[in-house]
């Protein structure tokens, strides 16, 4: 292992970080309640004066609050402080909102899929990103995955591999989206997985379509992740791919927030390096009340999160897991939920593939999909498409919805404004 060719000192240091989470957040679980807030706490205190410190958007937005770091002294303070949407981190990334000795050659980047409409970049210290990984690892692994397990996962990006990747641990393989769906199915078959992992809209696709071959894959686990997994899908991913499905709770602002108990009782919530309000108007909810979530990362040195509007909403358990793992229980996501594409024929087409075709060929500030007709596409964005970029937009959607005739039309706006909800559907499949 020592003479592996893509053996490099940062895979060392970032295996040796992840080992030492684990062992941590597995110590962390069994503590009382009372002293894991209490730890949350402490890390809250240094994380609101080292931003205060060093990122001059919070600086100046406690000045403008007239609000002191000393003043923020526990989770009860943090209403003194206003919350953070993801346009003012577009609007002032990098500049503003990257910690000083910080950049995007230095740290983890991670570019969000645009599943608002509005897409972004976010950095993570290097510690901090190895923490994240080795908190879904152990998510995972409380369903049954192991370092052996081979993950297939549909997306659009493909990271380079790991070295330890190409020894046989926590194998990964990226399946794209922008391929015809049958492809997908058929590279699935051949590469016998252990794990499947995606959205929940794409996975409810692939398992309508191809539920009689992929069902007799000896799947371990099927992790959904990004949108909300509503009972119905998860009834269908259980039962077509016949294993358990677990539901992860995560964004590219912080890869992991809370991930689904196998008793199905609630998701536990990542309290080792995240710090979660449930909010009405920018204040605390009361107990066991629904509201908006806010996240802030309590150890993210290269680009803190504080209040973050999340954009889904939820309500704190008021108990604990009866499982034994200590900590705080969020109940159901209830959050943005596209409309999937429809072709003529009725086929259906998740609004991810149609994110990944948009994102994969343009850069944009904001878009938004509005299918006018089973024939008839439009897609608005903030900022022109230019017309290579559109023609292979448009090539990408007539073959997802096969259909050659569909018609995709690019119209540029100034904004795409929320629904009266607040929230952004990427797709909206008008009646007709």
């Amino acid at each position: 292992m020592i003479l592996h060719p893509r053996l490099r000192y940062r895979e060392i240091r970032s295996f040796s970080n992840e080992l030492r989470t684990l062992s941590e957040v597995i110590r962390l679980e069994r503590l009382p309640l009372g002293a894991i807030r209490d730890r949350q706490a402490r890390l809250l205190r240094w994380i609101v004066r080292y931003s205060y410190r060093n990122v001059p958007f919070y600086r100046d937005s406690f000045q403008r609050c007239d609000i002191h770091p000393d003043q923020i002294r526990s989770t009860a303070d943090l209403d003194k402080l206003p919350v953070l949407t993801k346009e003012q981190v577009v609007c002032n990334y990098p500049h503003r909102m990257v910690a000083e000795g910080y950049d995007s050659e230095t740290s983890f980047r991670c570019r969000s899929s645009g599943t608002s409409g509005i897409p972004a970049t976010y950095l993570s210290d290097w510690a901090t990103r190895d923490a994240n990984f080795a908190l879904l690892y152990r998510a995972r692994s409380l369903f049954g995955y192991r370092p052996k397990h081979l993950e297939c996962i549909f997306t659009y990006l493909a990271p380079a591999t790991r070295w330890y990747q190409r020894l046989g641990f926590c194998r990964r393989i990226r399946i794209s989206l922008l391929q015809p769906l049958e492809d997908s199915i058929e590279q699935a078959i051949r590469l016998r997985p252990d794990v499947l992992y995606s959205v929940p809209s794409y996975l409810r696709t692939l398992c309508l379509e191809g539920s009689e071959r992929l069902g007799a894959l000896p799947l371990v686990l099927v992790v959904s992740s990004g949108e909300v997994l509503d009972p119905k899908t998860r009834e269908i991913l259980r039962e077509g791919f016949r294993a358990p499905v677990l539901d992860l709770y995560g964004a590219a602002e912080q890869p992991y927030v809370a991930s689904e108990c196998p008793l199905q009782s609630g998701l536990h919530v990542n309290m080792y390096n995240t710090l979660i309000e449930v909010a009405r108007d920018g204040e605390g909810a009361a107990p066991g009340e629904t509201g908006e979530i806010l996240l802030t990362t309590l150890t993210n040195r290269a680009m803190p999160l504080i209040r973050y509007r999340m954009g889904d909403a939820s309500r704190i358990l008021p108990d604990e897991c009866c499982c034994g793992r200590h900590g705080e229980m969020l109940d159901r996501i209830q959050g943005r939920c596209d409309d999937f594409l429809k072709s003529r024929t009725g086929r259906e087409v998740a609004a991810i593939v149609v994110e990944a075709a948009v994102l994969s060929n343009a850069r944009v500030k904001a878009f938004r999909v509005i299918q006018r007709s089973p024939s008839r596409l439009e897609i608005q964005s903030v900022g022109k498409i230019e017309d290579e970029a559109a023609a292979r937009i448009a090539d990408s959607m007539r073959q997802a919805l096969m259909d050659q005739r569909l018609e995709v039309e690019f119209r540029d706006v100034e904004a795409i404004d929320p629904d009266p909800s607040g929230k952004r559907r990427v797709v909206i499949r008008e009646s007709w």
